[in-house]
């Protein structure tokens, strides 16, 4: 007999059939895949002390000028700020229009094609959708700014007043703040493609004229401007169809825009994740990359994302990075869900993929924090990387199909070791096949602190990692001891 070890990469390929996998893990949950191989994700802690109202949209923290953290959370139906120590103050505007928590298909007089139905009837469905209400929110120095449903809406840190519209701004459906101090206004005054932008360090002043910086454009796009993202030489504006970059120039254009690609849009304005190199964003059928171009980011769980997404709800999509480990993170609907239940996430250091299950609505990167922010499905914020204590969910790990010989014998496996820094804490099951067709065949479970007899033959053979709850284990390279059985 010989010991021979399960040396599989990281990451999860969920592509094709299981047996495509054959070698990689197929399924997770809560698991990652650090520098000493497979952990659990980090814990979690509540932040907030108390629950928002409404589902929340856009998560963003910053520091004011007094280097205080806050955060600020726009829900479809509030703004709140909240402290670093949890204190959360409603801060929404007086006379503010609550907007959708779910998307729809649009209805009501006027909807549909023209000439369809009887006039001064009110249409019941279309195949035209109004998407759920998401905020934009950036900041103007220590200044929160944002906007859904129109209106941009300021606050200046007073706990005792409210948000209140930017005088003279234009309506817009995304707002971005450019190193120049000059506020980008997406979608302007109703116009899906239009650009308008401030003055330089005047936030009120939006009209053009020979001594100040505002300006506008209209972008050549069949699309809705989406999302603005800091990208290196200028701003990366994603519609949902294409992308463009616009680049400060100074006077007479002030900023020059430039098509990037077409058919990469983005399909919410909270899809692009951006790091110091390199911005991400979520597509209709495929995650995209710019790091100097427009390209595909080749995907490991394309088929497994976006074969099971609700499409109706897919404006929900929401991105974070997680700066502590090199990720970006999108949480999404799936099919059998109307709000945010799953999670995707690309560990862009080490190139793979994760997957998972867990009720976040939307995200932020630790930023001026100690840890990433994350808003619960329950309304409240939560620190995220913190300790191990994850409410007592069970972190798993599957993999496909594993040949430990060439395929063409059975192996038999008369033992198991462990590899693990805290032995004992993580079961393996296995399950073996034949063939790829084969339903699996249970045939051993075990909770090992060392080397445990076991028997059991197979050509191919799957196993299940079901970690401790709440215990930070890491799974190094276990091996089987077999030796080769009969042949086909």
């Amino acid at each position: 007999m010989s010991l021979v070890a399960l040396d599989i990469p990281p990451g999860i390929y969920r592509n094709g059939t299981s047996y495509q996998a054959q070698g990689r893990y197929y399924d997770a949950n809560l698991i990652r895949f650090g520098e000493a191989g497979v952990e659990p994700i980090g814990g979690w802690v509540v932040q907030s002390v108390s629950a928002l109202t409404g589902s929340a949209r856009r998560i963003i923290t910053w520091s004011d000028n007094a280097n205080q953290a806050w955060t600020a959370v726009g829900t479809h139906s509030k703004l709140y700020a909240i402290t670093r120590s949890g204190t959360v103050t409603d801060i929404t505007p007086v006379g503010f229009t609550v907007g959708t928590a779910d998307a729809a298909f649009g209805a009501g007089y006027g909807a549909g094609p023209y000439g369809v139905g009887t006039y001064g009837t009110v249409r019941t469905s279309t195949t035209a959708i109004i998407s759920a209400s998401v905020w934009s929110l950036t900041t103007f120095g220590e200044i929160l700014l944002g906007t859904m449903g129109g209106v941009i809406y300021e606050w200046s840190l007073d706990t005792s007043a409210k948000a209140t519209a930017v005088t003279n701004a234009p309506t817009a459906e995304a707002v971005k703040v450019t190193d120049e101090r000059i506020v980008l206004a997406l979608a302007a005054d109703g116009d899906p493609r239009a650009v308008d932008w401030c003055d330089a360090e005047d936030r009120t002043d939006w009209t053009p004229s020979a001594t100040n910086l505002a300006g506008g454009k209209r972008l050549t796009t069949n699309g809705a401007l989406k999302a603005c993202e800091k990208v290196r030489g200028g701003y990366l504006i994603l519609s949902d169809v294409d992308a463009h970059l616009a680049r400060y120039v100074g006077l007479p254009l002030v900023y020059q825009f430039n098509s990037l690609s077409d058919g990469c849009g983005a399909v919410s304005k909270g899809a692009a994740v951006s790091t110091s190199d390199e911005t991400f964003w979520f597509g209709e059928e495929n995650f995209w990359v710019y790091n100097g171009y427009v390209d595909t980011l080749p995907c490991d769980v394309a088929d497994y994302v976006f074969d099971d997404i609700n499409r109706l709800q897919i404006s929900k999509v929401s991105g974070w990075h997680n700066s502590l480990k090199g990720e970006a993170w999108w949480h999404y609907p799936s099919s059998g869900s109307t709000e945010c239940d799953r999670y995707v996430f690309y560990n862009y250091r080490k190139k793979h993929w994760g997957i998972g299950t867990i009720a976040r609505l939307c995200g932020a990167d630790k930023g001026v924090m100690s840890q990433p922010q994350l808003v619960g499905a329950n309304g409240y914020v939560y620190r995220h990387e913190t300790g191990h204590l994850k409410d007592a969910r069970t972190p798993t790990l599957t993999s496909g199909p594993v040949q430990i010989a060439d395929g063409n014998r059975t192996m038999e496996v008369h033992a198991y070791v462990p590899d693990e820094t805290t032995l004992g804490s993580v079961a393996a099951s296995f399950s073996v096949r034949d063939y790829p067709m084969d339903s699996a065949t249970a045939v051993a479970a075990v909770n090992a602190a060392s080397k445990t007899d076991m028997r059991f033959s197979g050509r191919m053979i799957s196993v299940i990692y079901t970690g401790d709850a709440d215990v930070n284990f890491r799974i190094g390279s276990p091996r089987f001891d077999v030796k080769a059985g009969a042949g086909r």
